[in-house]
């Protein structure tokens, strides 16, 4: 007998009639439908709340649901409705997007958000939210030899009795063992009754969409239930593969078809199942594992389906001053991306040649050098991603950098999650002979086995030497070319705050390890080109010179780490890498540490802003990591900016406007002299 609706496995919400395929003896309406109808948010909405203690799974059908032009809305919906947080699935890059899903979002079973698609071009616009929202997801293009039953094989033209036909629907196989459904009519006992409804009576025996109502007793939809004498699925109907694209109908089922002009039919996708030779017992289908060719979940996508591949890669890098570096790597980088752009300034010819023998675009900008900042990196980018298509994956890679050999090779065979910043192993180059050393590893490259790898927060972190992104990554939503800050001076932090835009969970480490060319210690070319030319090896040594900003030091968890001595007088400008958010100071040291850099290095203390001086904090536990601290004679005092303060071995964390905000990263710039539009920030 049919069992309550309450114990279903999976309850269904048709979204959508638009689909991607033609399929032989289709279950939805797709074949027979002339104009779409999509689902309209007020009564998904309705739908979703309506099967919230539901407990089973709840699925997304259509059609192909990614079609529906709010289906991000819809997932992010259910999952939000549902009180999910966020699911992790499909982060690391995959290989073999089947495996992964028949190994982790293949079972139905309890409580679950599921979607049903044929993948294509609105799957892969969507992935990063189908991944994220649902616990099991059901692909099939149809291009398998598997078969479907003919749906539209009438029972009621059937030779069966009275007697056995009741027998045998009140024993169908798929109401048992699947779903109530919810179309944009309302509620349905049968997605088959749904469909139905929809092709021959416009609906009118849908139920209201109201909290609760699959608790409903089955005499309930006793009037849909009719709607089983127009339905093959409980009768041992014939089954055809399903990528031949017809329809196996009864001869008054065509007529019906004719007469709602189904263009399944108009087209001849059809034919006629000849009643005399229906055989009671002879044709029964077994619904194991979803008509699959014995059972095997591996041919549910083509091999040669490239629709949940990267369509393009487009690369940028930043060159000025570095000639001598782009002339080793442009040659062995551009190969691997549909268009590679190369930022450098007006004066710097050696770049511009180089870039244009190669076959790079060209962007030529000095906006690095304005208001008094020694090296914009982050203006530099902005202007050369004004050169790009923009329209699918992007790669931020160092002028310093070689990428490897198959990376395009390897890119193009992974599955990538829009929503995550993939980064890459580095491995440093020798630091003498580093432009020989070049040169006989492109000439063979096992020689990167040589090289070990060293200091994980500094070489296995999605920095600006490898950062690989989607233009569709909801982290730069609203940001348009524009993605990186014009906030820092140099070319320090911008990488820190591009990261800072996603989750740690969404920064995923890639397959890939690259080769970064030695020039010294970090920092050193940050404001601008330090390093001496790769035939002669490196200067370390920089001058302070010039009323331009210079970037002077960076705090973090492991406390003050200075890169140049700060000189005497002028300005500090403290970027918190984070945000961009940004404050500027006198450098004027003063009694009580006001408005300057203090404290001797063992407890790492620095202060930008205004110290309130009688507002002293104990030292306790519960204050560390709240304020602003200056530590004076075992005393600590409050004070509106940011800092980091070392007693009794104990981090007291950073602050910022007087509120904690964790060990997060700043940069430290000095200046001689700031302009009029510098001095709006100026904390007096």
């Amino acid at each position: 007998m049919l069992r309550p609706l309450k114990d279903a496995l999976i309850a269904e919400i048709d979204i959508t009639q638009m689909c991607h395929f033609r399929c032989s003896n289709c279950t939805r309406a797709t074949a027979h439908v002339r104009k779409p109808f999509i689902m309209d948010f007020q009564t998904y909405k309705k739908a979703v709340d309506s099967l919230l203690e539901f407990k089973g799974a709840t699925g997304l059908i259509g059609g192909e649901p990614t079609m529906h032009p709010e289906f991000a809305k819809f997932a992010t919906y259910l999952r939000e409705a549902q009180g999910a947080k966020p699911l992790n699935n499909g982060l690391e890059p995959m290989t073999d997007i089947l495996a992964y899903r028949n190994k982790h979002l293949s079972k139905a079973e309890g409580k679950k958000r599921v979607l049903f698609t044929s993948l294509g071009k609105k799957f892969y616009e969507h992935s990063a939210v189908i991944w994220e929202t649902f616990d099991m997801i059901g692909m099939n293009d149809h291009t398998h030899c598997g078969e479907h039953q003919a749906m539209l094989i009438a029972s009621e033209e059937l030779p069966l009795s009275e007697k056995e036909w009741k027998e045998r629907q009140s024993n169908c196989w798929l109401f048992n063992q699947w779903s109530p459904t919810i179309t944009p009519h309302g509620c349905y006992a049968c997605e088959i009754h749904g469909t139905l409804d929809a092709l021959f009576n416009g609906g009118k025996l849908a139920k209201p969409i109201e909290p609760n109502w699959w608790k409903r007793d089955l005499d309930y939809f006793k009037d849909q239930f009719a709607l089983c004498r127009k339905c093959g699925i409980a009768f041992n109907t014939p089954s055809r593969v399903a990528n031949e694209g017809i329809q196996d109908v009864s001869p008054k089922m065509l007529e019906a078809l004719k007469a709602i002009d189904s263009p399944a039919i108009r087209h001849g996708r059809y034919r006629v199942f000849d009643i005399a030779n229906y055989r009671k017992e002879g044709n029964a289908f077994r619904p194991t594992e979803m008509y699959l060719p014995k059972q095997n979940n591996a041919v549910r996508m083509a091999a040669t389906n490239k629709s949940v591949f990267p369509k393009r890669l487009e690369g940028l890098t930043v060159s000025v001053g570095m000639a001598d570096y782009l002339a080793l790597t442009l040659p062995w980088n551009v190969k691997h991306f549909d268009r590679f752009v190369v930022v450098t300034s007006s004066d710097d010819k050696e770049s511009q040649a180089v870039a244009q023998k190669h076959g790079a675009t060209l962007v030529i900008s000095d906006r690095h050098k304005e208001n008094g900042a020694r090296f914009n990196k982050g203006k530099l980018i902005n202007e050369g991603m004004k050169a790009l298509e923009y329209d699918d994956w992007m790669l931020f890679v160092d002028v310093d950098v070689l990428l490897p050999s198959n990376l395009r090779r390897e890119f193009d065979r992974h599955v990538w999650n829009p929503d995550v910043l993939y980064y890459a192993t580095r491995l440093h180059t020798p630091q003498q002979g580093q432009a020989d050393w070049v040169r006989r590893y492109q000439k063979k490259e096992a020689l990167a086995k040589t090289l070990k790898f060293s200091d994980p927060p500094t070489n296995r972190m999605p920095w600006g030497y490898f950062q690989l992104f989607n233009c569709r990554a909801r982290a730069l939503a609203g940001r348009g070319q524009k993605v990186v800050s014009e906030d820092f001076v140099s070319a320090g932090g911008i990488d820190k705050h591009f990261l800072e835009l996603w989750k740690p969970a969404r920064r995923v480490l890639s397959p890939f390890t690259i080769i970064h060319i030695y020039h010294g210690s970090m920092g050193m070319n940050w404001t601008g080109r330090k390093s001496a030319t790769l035939s002669v090896g490196f200067t370390p040594t920089v001058p302070v010179v010039s009323d331009e900003w210079l970037n002077v030091a960076w705090l973090d968890e492991h406390g003050y780490n200075e890169t140049y001595p700060t000189p005497g007088g002028g300005f500090l400008k403290v970027i918190r890498v984070d945000t961009g958010e940004c404050v500027i100071v006198p450098n004027t040291p003063a009694p009580g540490g006001s408005n300057a850099l203090i404290g001797p290095k063992e407890y790492c203390a620095l202060h930008a802003g205004v110290i309130a001086r009688g507002q002293q904090v104990s030292v306790h536990p519960k204050n560390r990591g709240r304020v602003i601290v200056h530590r004076s004679g075992g005393k600590e005092f409050s004070g509106w900016g940011m800092g980091h303060v070392m007693y009794q071995d104990d981090r007291q964390g950073y602050c910022w406007a007087g509120q904690a905000i964790g060990p997060t990263r700043f940069d430290v710039f000095w200046k001689q002299t700031i302009n009029q539009e510098e001095s709006a920030h100026l904390v007096r």
